[in-house]
């Protein structure tokens, strides 16, 4: 039985895309959703890297309280976590301590640029102690305009 389920998301409309099925997975499981979003720390040159950061935990926060507030709506129970640092080893922690599943999308990239860039998706998968659902995200017609 999937209790927790952690639910890696990253802004875009192609990770938002798992939510009706993870909405399905959580009424059929019984299980409490973990909304997810890891805000990579960076700095820029001139700008307060502390104000910077800060900034990006808001706005992530603020991303993961509107969805769940969608989802609490139906009937479901969310939580929300903003993490900071490496998206894969954020995900990876956080799932090792408080997950029973991880439930995510892969953007569906191959070839030279998953070979140079890593795929967070991956790097998951071949590293969690805890299951893994992937679903390949599937882009609608207006996001390949």
């Amino acid at each position: 039985m999937f209790s927790k389920i952690t639910v890696p998301l990253d802004g875009s409309a192609l990770a938002e895309g798992i939510l009706d099925q993870v909405e399905k997975l959580a009424h059929m499981q019984g299980g409490k959703i973990q909304l997810l979003r890891v805000a990579f720390p960076a700095s820029l040159p001139g700008v307060e890297t502390e104000e910077y950061q800060l900034k990006h935990v808001r706005k992530a926060e603020e991303y993961l309280e509107k969805i769940a507030a969608d989802m609490e709506r139906k009937g479901l129970t969310v939580s929300t976590h903003v993490r900071s640092g490496n998206p894969a080893e954020e995900i990876l922690a956080h799932a090792e301590r408080y997950s029973s599943v991880i439930v995510m999308t892969t953007h569906g990239g191959g070839g030279f640029s998953r070979w140079a860039m890593g795929s967070v998706a991956d790097k998951v998968i071949r590293r969690s102690v805890k299951p893994v659902l992937l679903i390949r995200a599937v882009k609608t017609k207006e996001e390949k305009r």
